[in-house]
């Protein structure tokens, strides 16, 4: 398509970054509304359980080429999304384009010695397929900052997933160390525990700050979602946590100068009664 054709168009030389970004988020949502302006793409959508939220922020200096002539959301579905990038080469470059009030987002790959193109189109979502978040702030207002290693933090949770439906995660100050222990074990002979403390220590990709009074934290999570979250490992070696009580677990995965992707969990007791406070924090909003 036509630069001057789209009121929308991104230009990166790696499509790779955004392959994996997209492979991420799907485990988590269906599809994604992304709302493009000049600043770039925010793409926001809450999972099936209603417990989870992913936000996507793909900014424009991230490309080496982006221009939005015309404010528009486009939404789509990210296993489609996910089918067609997978159709790129490694090293290729992408291109996304759109076109205001049209119905496709046409993707086009180029390798890098010239010799290979691809054309492709999805088809765009009807906004009214779309939750509505309203006003609701997810910006994380942490009492308790964790940075530490993706890929630990996607082992553990993943053995886990073998062994127990939801998991304890507490952070103690006065030891400065992270502590996950998985909640009635499943396949484990009943009394046994399970416990992994990772703790802070110099030249240790582990570091935990905090922010007012408070000394330690616990809360129960979906074991499940957290592996949704944790998909993202492989974008970014760090994984910050922000935790706070009465407010979402947050995960961010950094993407450097392209943005980040950001999970937002709420905490929970039982696995099935995971949902009411997400709704009601969004219909609240509202």
């Amino acid at each position: 398509m036509a630069a001057n054709a789209s009121a929308v168009r991104a230009h990166i030389e790696d499509g790779s970054i955004l392959q994996k970004v997209v492979d991420a988020a799907r485990y988590a949502l269906h599809e994604v509304n992304f709302s493009v302006d000049g600043e770039g793409f925010f793409g926001e959508g809450i999972d099936d359980s209603r417990s989870l939220v992913v936000q996507l922020k793909l900014r424009k200096q991230g490309f080496e080429d982006f221009d939005c002539a015309s404010e528009m959301n486009l939404g789509v579905s990210l296993q489609n999304l996910h089918d067609v990038f997978r159709c790129g080469f490694a090293g290729d470059s992408m291109t996304l384009s759109a076109e205001k009030g049209g119905e496709n987002l046409f993707i086009d790959f180029e390798s890098k010695q010239d010799d290979r193109e691809s054309t492709f189109s999805v088809k765009l979502m009807d906004q009214s397929n779309f939750d509505t978040m309203g006003d609701m702030d997810f910006s994380p207002e942490p009492q308790f900052t964790v940075t530490m290693n993706s890929a630990v933090l996607n082992r553990f949770v993943t053995e886990f997933a073998n062994m127990s439906k939801s998991a304890e995660i507490k952070i103690t100050v006065d030891e400065t160390s992270l502590e996950l222990e998985p909640r009635k074990l499943d396949l484990i002979e009943e009394g046994s525990t399970i416990n992994h403390r990772i703790c802070e220590s110099p030249g240790k990709a582990l570091t935990i700050s905090k922010d007012g009074d408070a000394e330690s934290y616990s809360a129960i999570f979906s074991v499940a979602s957290l592996q949704k979250m944790c998909k993202a490992h492989s974008i970014s070696e760090q994984a910050t946590l922000y935790f706070s009580d009465g407010r979402p677990l947050c995960i961010h995965f950094d993407l450097g100068d392209l943005g980040y992707i950001r999970y937002h969990l709420v905490s929970t007791v039982e696995a099935e009664d995971i949902g009411t406070q997400m709704s009601q924090m969004i219909s609240q909003s509202q």
